[in-house]
């Protein structure tokens, strides 16, 4: 990737499925061999940003109560066996590699509170963890402003947004008002990534957001609008410089 795009940076990603009983200590073996083989053998890269493992993991496996409209203690307790083994999995990436923050990414900030409870149990500060929280509503300022008072000492990144809801003559613009709130703090919130290149991704939802065809052809004014948002800010930091 540095060679063809020198500067580019990656998330790196690792999955971590819904369906796996995490409190398994087979699972967890598993899991500690893969992702420590992974966090070896690409470490040392310059095009790594920070670890990713595991995307919107927390929201699979609850999400399905809140359509019922009525709790699933089974459910619940295997949302909390995988928060338990996460701090464990995100712990041992960081003894791996000490010099790259890992993120978890999930659905906004609805299921915080049981990520929350499993990285303050033992009394640890994680200074290198990020909650990544993936917004495709105006609901993003209302996850900004009370992030900190969520209990945990970490830095935000908007690891997912795009607007929801709107047509793409309306979308456009719509992406100033999500940068807006990633930049109104930067402080608290890290920045923001964009979803998702190409309507012809592997997810359904592709076809809703992506900002080009199968050709590559921007399909309405969002790049532009992210072109002109980006490069505005870049110089922006270069006149303060």
């Amino acid at each position: 990737l540095q060679n063809r795009w020198p500067g580019l940076k990656v998330i790196m990603p690792f999955e971590l499925n819904q369906d796996y009983d995490y409190s398994d200590p087979a699972i967890q073996a598993m899991f500690r061999d893969q992702v420590t083989a992974w966090v070896l053998r690409y470490r040392d890269n310059p095009a790594v940003l920070m670890w990713g493992p595991g995307n919107e993991v927390m929201h699979r496996l609850i999400f399905p109560t809140v359509v019922q409209g009525k709790r699933d203690p089974a459910r619940e307790k295997r949302a909390d066996d995988f928060a338990a083994f996460y701090v464990q999995l995100v712990d041992m990436i960081h003894q791996l590699d000490p010099n790259h923050p890992v993120v978890y990414r999930d659905a906004e900030d609805l299921y915080f509170d049981r990520l929350r409870q499993a990285l303050t149990r033992d009394g640890a500060r994680r200074p290198w963890f990020v909650y990544g929280t993936n917004v495709y509503t105006q609901k993003l300022a209302a996850v900004i402003d009370r992030w900190p008072s969520q209990g945990v000492d970490a830095p935000l990144l908007v690891s997912e947004f795009s607007p929801g809801g709107v047509g793409t003559v309306d979308r456009p613009a719509m992406f100033s008002w999500y940068w807006s709130c990633i930049r109104a703090q930067p402080k608290r919130v890290l920045g923001g990534v964009v979803y998702t290149w190409t309507t012809k991704g592997p997810e359904d939802l592709d076809r809703v957001f992506g900002l080009t065809d199968e050709a590559g052809k921007p399909v309405d004014g969002s790049i532009d609008a992210l072109r002109q948002l980006f490069q505005g800010e870049r110089i922006g930091r270069r006149r303060a410089e």
